[in-house]
């Protein structure tokens, strides 16, 4: 009966909606939606509202400020924000349509909602894409750049220029000096300790490699397993691992090998590691990723390090990070900072890094407070 309904209105032209509420206060909530979601006028909108409120689902909040929002009601939009419980219910879906229509007029007699709209991002928690974070940089950038002078750490955290839609390029400058003073972004310390507290909390034998790291001065770290498995070899070659190791103990380094206990034997080559304290063994039912990802988060709050390894951590994001709005903002700052890539030859078994990243692909402060972003190997400015 939906599908005739629905197929009905699809069909008809300059109908009036209220000869047709009987039918409609009969469908679904999910069939009410997707009317809403076709309607091509605001008077066919407003009625079905008047006789469907009591049955408004989260989805249906966000269709219907969607819709007025196409049709430049803006009064009526943030109305039906305002009525979405915000710690429950509101995300980017509800705000996104009503900071879009306000970013189309880039006028500045609405910068206090703006704010307002921010705030909901920021109290909330609720995940802001980067297309989204880019609307306030380009509407904040023209009307008051304290917002973003105050707020740069979240826009760093948020905004990654690689996956902002192409149209925003056209707000932008392009300038390449700046590409040449770049520096890493990196996660600040008080999200490196909550990520830290996170991973500890939730996997009690992750504490050995806090107890273990303690006074110590490792600025390397190696996947032993990555490199020991490299081009699936099979079994673990021990001799990739070494020569890695060797290659930045000859660089001046203090590396430390992190490998599963399993791999553990009476080699001379691993009876060496151990006696020099250039290995730590994780224990059966552990993840190696998230000793090595932890031993270098908690070496970075003291000094630099870099993790030796081509693992991407992609099967393991929500393990090591939880379930966090930013949770791939972090690892491509975790990356670019951190995680160095190589080769191996697998006939001289020599190992040679990869030349990493210069940068991160997030906002920069530049100076005299103008702020840019790299994207393709240019550099934009706002």
């Amino acid at each position: 009966m939906d599908a005739e309904i629905l197929d009905h209105f699809k069909k008809s032209r300059d109908i009036d909606i209220m000869d047709y509420i009987d039918q409609i206060n009969n469908i679904s909530i999910n069939s009410l939606n997707i009317l809403l979601a076709s309607l091509s006028d605001i008077k066919s909108l407003d009625s079905i509202i008047s006789n469907y409120v009591d049955s408004f689902s989260p989805s249906t909040y966000a269709i219907i400020i969607k819709k007025y929002c196409e049709f430049d009601n803006y009064n009526n939009a943030i109305k039906y924000l305002e009525d979405v419980d915000c710690m429950k219910h509101c995300s980017n879906r509800h705000i996104e349509p009503i900071l879009e229509l306000i970013y189309k007029e880039h006028s500045n007699n609405k910068l206090d909602f703006v704010e307002k709209l921010f705030n909901l991002y920021t109290e909330n928690n609720i995940q802001m894409p980067s297309n989204t974070c880019i609307k306030f940089l380009i509407y904040y950038n023209k009307h008051c750049t304290y917002n973003i002078i105050s707020n740069m750490k979240y826009f760093q955290l948020n905004f990654n220029s690689n996956r902002i839609d192409e149209k925003y390029i056209k707000f932008t400058s392009l300038n390449n000096e700046y590409l040449k003073n770049l520096k890493l972004i990196d996660i600040s310390i008080q999200n490196k300790m909550r990520l830290i507290a996170k991973l500890s909390n939730n996997c009690k034998p992750l504490h050995t490699i806090i107890d273990f790291l303690e006074n110590t001065a490792y600025d390397i770290i190696i996947d032993g397993a990555n490199l020991g498995y490299y081009g699936n070899t099979y079994p673990l070659n021990q001799n990739y691992i070494n020569n890695c190791l060797r290659y930045y103990i000859n660089n001046g380094n203090n590396p430390l090998i992190i490998l599963h206990k399993k791999h553990r034997n009476n080699f001379h080559m691993m009876k060496n590691w151990i006696y020099n304290k250039q290995i730590y063994f994780t224990d059966y039912g552990q993840n190696d990723d998230k000793y090595w990802f932890l031993a270098t988060l908690i070496i970075s709050l003291k000094s630099d390090v870099k993790i030796i390894t081509n693992d991407e951590i992609r099967d393991h994001v929500l393990n090591i990070l939880g379930n966090t709005g930013n949770k791939y903002t972090y690892l491509d700052l975790f990356k670019t900072k951190y995680m160095q890539k190589y080769t191996i030859n697998k006939v001289t078994k020599k190992y040679t890094p990869i030349e990493k990243s210069r940068y991160n692909h997030t906002l920069y402060r530049l100076d005299n407070d103008y702020f840019g972003f790299p994207r393709n190997n240019k550099f934009y400015v706002l």
